[in-house]
């Protein structure tokens, strides 16, 4: 797995190709790899310092996506609304108290709750860097209401076992979590574009995405970032049943075929 923020493209302001995003994924706290990709992400967006928002965050700790940015300096906000998860992170926090703000709430898209209402009672900036969204549900709703904060980079949590190509937002019982296809338009209707798919999702704000370094394929067809092999565990499990397996197989193999002709297209017009 290449080094984080080793590569000799790292930090350069142009829209030139550079490795993929998901070769850089490593943890050290997070869970599927987004430690080691925001590195990435920050030393190419010329990032070295700065502030970020996470909920659900837990303890503060167990599969952060920020912890490792607060232990280098960053400062933050924490938002979590379970009672006991919010003692443990209180407990993690205090070495940090200087530069870290806690809530123990639930956060929602409308009222005393809502994201925008929350964060306005901290001295956080509107175009802060990094917002780290994990709560499970209405991940999707709780970015849709957000109005007053721009933040650089946003991770969300979306449900990657649904395929590319099927809109569905979490809904409850009948739709758990919100599909990739979902959440990237909802990006694009918010000024961002998608850079990494690690089972989360995430995106950079469209003036500052140049210095991502994605190929035009990828802007254009933000599928080709999917990692298909969260729709693998899926179709594979036990719980998935046999019966329509060979059409899911079927379909499988379609998106990669899909996935080669739109990056042999793009390589034959070059």
């Amino acid at each position: 797995m290449a080094e984080p923020g080793n590569s000799a493209l790292t930090g350069a302001c142009c829209s030139d190709h550079m490795d993929s995003l998901t070769q850089y994924r490593s943890n050290i706290y997070s869970q599927n790899g987004e430690d080691g990709v925001l590195a990435e992400l920050c030393a190419r967006l010329n990032i070295h310092s700065g502030a970020f928002v996470e909920f659900g965050a837990w303890d503060g700790k167990h599969l952060s996506n920020c912890y490792r940015l607060l232990e280098e300096g960053w400062s933050g906000v924490y938002i979590e609304g379970d009672t006991r998860r919010f003692q443990e992170l209180k407990a993690n926090m205090a070495p940090f108290d200087d530069r870290i703000i806690i809530m123990n709430a639930y956060v929602s898209t409308n009222g005393e709750f809502r994201l925008d209402q929350l964060l306005s009672n901290t001295p956080l900036g509107r175009d802060f860097e990094i917002l780290s969204i994990d709560i499970d549900s209405h991940d999707w709703q709780v970015w849709e209401s957000l109005r007053e904060y721009r933040p650089k980079i946003v991770v969300i949590e979306i449900n990657s076992h649904i395929p590319v190509g099927i809109h569905q937002i979490h809904n409850g019982a009948t739709a758990i979590g919100s599909s990739f296809t979902s959440t990237v338009q909802l990006g694009r209707n918010k000024g961002y574009t998608p850079v990494c798919h690690t089972g989360n999702l995430i995106l950079v704000r469209d003036d500052l995405v140049g210095a991502v370094g994605l190929s035009e394929a990828e802007r254009l067809h933000p599928e080709l970032l999917f990692d298909y092999s969260w729709v693998r565990l899926r179709y594979d499990s036990p719980m998935s049943g046999s019966a329509s397996k060979p059409l899911r197989e079927r379909y499988l193999k379609k998106l990669v075929k899909l996935r080669k002709r739109i990056n042999l297209s793009f390589s034959l017009g070059r």
